[in-house]
């Protein structure tokens, strides 16, 4: 038992100082993410089924939601109507308000990167996808660009960030104020 809160002890110390090295890093939030559980509850969110993602790796799952998202814009796209539809899990103003803070995003050089302000720009469609009475929020650019640029990995920056939003009661400052404050 003192073997394991010494481990504790020692892995926090190394976490607080910032020498927990680039490698270990994405390891790390793996580990403590509790993965297998993460993407049991994220693959419910999106409405997919075990069927819809060929395993349980979290790659597939994030591909399959991002698939999903690519379809729903093409059939906006294609359609007026499918626009007005109340049903779109992203609306336009969604789509748009993340387009915006693409730009404004300035964490690391990676983000500021063709490709890596596509790889943000996937990680907050996804969450807005998973989580609809959130959708999408400012602020949610720097969290997706950090956890990004640490995990290098646009599929472990949104599981982080889902595990962060649910497991870590985040969800809460995202939700906007008018269905938060009980007013009577």
């Amino acid at each position: 038992m003192r073997t394991i809160f010494k481990k504790a002890k020692v892995m926090k110390k190394i976490v607080r100082y910032g020498s927990l090295g680039s490698e270990l890093r994405p390891k790390y939030w793996k580990r403590i993410t509790d993965q297998e559980n993460m993407l049991a509850e994220v693959r419910d969110l999106a409405g997919l089924t075990g069927a819809d993602t060929q395993s349980d790796a979290s790659s597939s799952l994030y591909w399959t939601i991002i698939a999903k998202i690519e379809a729903e814009e093409a059939a906006m796209e294609a359609s007026e109507e499918f626009k007005k539809d109340a049903c779109n899990r992203l609306t336009i103003q969604i789509r748009d308000e993340i387009e915006k803070d693409l730009h404004r995003t300035k964490t690391s050089a990676r983000i500021e990167t063709k490709e890596g302000q596509g790889e943000m720009r996937n990680v907050l469609l996804a969450v807005a996808y998973c989580l609809p009475e959130i959708g999408y929020c400012q602020g949610m650019n720097f969290i997706a660009s950090c956890l990004i640029a640490i995990t290098d990995s646009e599929e472990q920056g949104f599981i982080i960030f889902m595990y962060l939003l649910l497991k870590k009661d985040m969800k809460t400052l995202f939700i906007p104020v008018s269905t938060r404050c009980d007013v009577t």
